[in-house]
């Protein structure tokens, strides 16, 4: 396993600003939505955590977890969308950091069965 290291800090901090901010920008709700970042050189990442306030999330909220979905660090619950974010970065080594969240009107579009053409 990879020592933790200030760069591992750094990503932290990143995944907690991502989310706060897809929080005040309305494109996550207060519990949806989720973030994880690659450790560089390693088979790891972190993610955000299942069931907490994503607005205001602390890098001591993060979840460390490895490519074979073991928790490596934290005492949070790992997002239940963590296969997923395994699953990139299983499959894509060029893809550092995964964002899943939903926009409320791609939602109501979704909801309404209004086709969403890619740009």
């Amino acid at each position: 396993m990879v020592e933790e290291t200030l760069t591992e800090e750094k990503i932290k901090e990143d995944i907690c600003r991502v989310m706060g901010t897809l929080y005040r920008r309305g494109l996550i709700s207060a519990l949806g939505g989720n973030v994880s970042a690659r450790v560089p050189g390693s088979k790891e990442f972190w993610i955000t955590p299942s069931g907490v306030f994503k607005g205001r999330l602390s890098v001591d909220d993060l979840v460390k977890v490895d490519l074979e979905g073991n928790v490596l660090k934290g005492s949070l619950k790992p997002s239940i969308e963590t296969p997923m974010h395994r699953a990139v970065y299983r499959r894509r080594l060029d893809v550092n950091a995964v964002v899943h969240a939903h926009n409320p009107v791609a939602t109501g579009l979704a909801s309404a069965g209004i086709p969403i053409e890619p740009i």
